[in-house]
């Protein structure tokens, strides 16, 4: 496989990574390492969006608290408008997106889908 090396903004090397995978979980360190979502973006030259996407994949196996990455109030109104949504392939995040304010974005959706998801499967809904 290609490895890349990913510089941080230290102009410093960070470790080589590989897969997709290796990135989450590096971003998912630097989370645990008290990073912001906003930093950790910036950090990787990505965007915030891609960040949330990410650790998405961490709410949805329960490595990551939900109410870590998102307001209790927030996490509740998107739920309650993603129920809304649901069809047989799972959640439809672009119709739940254009019925939210636009201060909620679709890495924010993601993740509360995500977390509803480890819910159903942990069978604690």
């Amino acid at each position: 496989k290609k490895k890349y090396k990913i510089q941080n903004t230290a102009g410093q090397s960070s470790r080589a990574h590989s897969t997709k995978g290796q990135y989450k979980t590096a971003e998912l360190d630097l989370f645990e390492a008290g990073k912001t979502i906003a930093e950790i973006a910036s950090e990787r030259n990505l965007a915030i969006g891609t960040i949330e996407g990410h650790l998405s994949t961490f709410v949805a196996n329960g490595k990551v608290d939900i109410f870590r990455l998102i307001e209790k109030e927030k996490y509740e109104f998107i739920a309650n408008t993603l129920s809304a949504h649901i069809t047989e392939a799972g959640f439809d995040i672009a119709a739940t997106k254009a019925e939210l304010p636009a201060n909620m974005e679709y890495g924010q959706i993601k993740m509360v889908a995500a977390h509803l998801q480890f819910l159903k499967k942990e069978k604690i809904v």
